[in-house]
């Protein structure tokens, strides 16, 4: 049996919620970065696919590892990187949106939540991508605040300064909020660090039995 925590203090105003993974499915940016990047790399630089996908790789690995790149999920960055054309950045993100969908589970959770906390929407996702990603979505309606990393702490991915630069921007404690996101590291044991109450969600298969499968999980203790 999933051995989830299911105490939850009345001081909690605030719920984050983390977006692929989480509140919608992550294709997205698999499809983008894995291949319609590369993709375009071989056809504009006239190498194979094989090869373009290595280069694009290597380089992405340095932007985040070595290099510590600030905007890393930014599109027009990597089409300037890469010598391609950054004049067409909307038209390749909106041709994506069709890999993009929100979880019924999240959606239920989003709505019956609402209006009991503020919810939050905490994100890796760089804003230009995420405004496409969230168009024509009516999950946008229901959050208090959403913050992107990139563009809105200069930070690549979660860590422990954005929870914190959340925290000051709310006027929050770490006490007042709960986070939920898929990757055990940044969305769990980080955000736990901080005194923050924190779920790791695994949708696909359960690997850890504090974990939870689905959002649903959550509605007997909130």
């Amino acid at each position: 049996m999933n051995k989830i925590d299911k105490s939850v203090s009345s001081e909690v105003k605030y719920i984050s919620l983390d977006l692929d993974g989480t509140v919608t499915n992550s294709a997205y940016d698999k499809m983008l970065w894995n291949e319609e990047i590369p993709k375009l790399y071989s056809e504009a630089h006239k190498v194979t696919l094989e090869e373009a996908k290595k280069i694009t790789y290597a380089a992405m690995y340095s932007a985040l590892f070595i290099e510590k790149i600030g905007n890393f999920t930014d599109v027009v960055y990597w089409l300037k990187r890469h010598k391609l054309n950054s004049n067409d950045w909307e038209k390749l993100l909106k041709r994506m949106k069709k890999h993009f969908f929100v979880y019924p589970d999240a959606y239920k959770f989003i709505k019956n939540n609402y209006k009991k906390y503020k919810l939050i929407l905490l994100t890796s996702t760089e804003r230009r991508m995420l405004d496409i990603k969230l168009s024509n979505d009516h999950i946008v309606k229901y959050f208090y605040e959403i913050f992107s990393t990139p563009s809105d702490f200069n930070i690549s991915m979660k860590n422990r300064d954005s929870f914190t630069k959340m925290l000051r921007k709310l006027d929050a404690t770490a006490d007042e909020i709960i986070h939920i996101g898929d990757d055990y590291h940044m969305d769990y044991l980080v955000p736990k660090s901080l005194g923050i109450k924190a779920y790791h969600i695994e949708r696909l298969k359960r690997k850890n039995k504090y974990s939870i499968k689905s959002l649903s999980e959550l509605s007997s203790i909130l």
